[in-house]
């Protein structure tokens, strides 16, 4: 039974990495779907989880932390503690979940992948720039996060404010950056270690 909670969370976190999203949604949902047992009628707590995920992906793309984040967290949280009434076992399968998430982000930015953000995830003031104009003059500039990058939001570098995309790590805000790379309109920034 934990085998498809987890298998669940990692083919969500594929699905920011990889084009064909809809598939690897379908069978996390799948696998959750078989976690919940809905053949043996347990619906509520499956829909309530489901919710939960939906909001806590809206509130992903949502710079700050708003009402999407915290109803999502007390949806998938309550979800399961509905359906286990046990409140260690909730706590542990969150925490796993948590490491389930890295391990997968980790292993695919090491295979070469990077998030994949459908255009209208891509804040308003990137279609400032053309998508002929060429950013590469970018790439390695030093700057400072000016909204949390979640995985999108805005950073200043020298006086220009731009829309980046963080590749892995949720970035807080005035949390020092670089340009890792520019691929096309998406500026790709990484934290500067310090």
């Amino acid at each position: 039974m934990f085998i498809t909670l987890y298998l669940g969370v990692a083919l969500m976190t594929m699905s920011a990495f990889i084009k064909e999203k809809w598939i690897t949604m379908i069978l996390s949902f799948i696998s959750f779907g078989l976690y919940f047992q809905l053949i043996y009628g347990y619906w509520l707590p499956y829909l309530l989880f489901i919710l939960g995920i939906i909001l806590l992906i809206v509130e992903f793309y949502v710079p700050g932390f708003g009402i999407p984040g915290m109803l999502g967290i007390f949806a998938t949280t309550y979800a399961l503690y509905w359906y286990h009434q046990d409140a260690i076992y909730v706590l542990l399968a969150i925490a796993f979940s948590l490491f389930t998430v890295l391990i997968t982000a980790f292993i695919l930015s090491k295979m070469k992948y990077s998030i994949s953000i459908s255009p209208q995830f891509i804040l308003e003031a990137e279609m400032n720039h053309s998508a002929s104009s060429d950013l590469s003059f970018l790439v390695g500039k030093k700057g400072k996060a000016i909204t949390d990058l979640r995985p999108v939001g805005r950073a200043r570098f020298n006086n220009d404010i731009y829309d980046v995309l963080s590749e892995i790590d949720l970035i807080p805000s005035e949390t020092s950056i670089y340009v890792e790379r520019v691929e096309g309109s998406k500026i790709i920034v990484r934290k500067e270690n310090k």
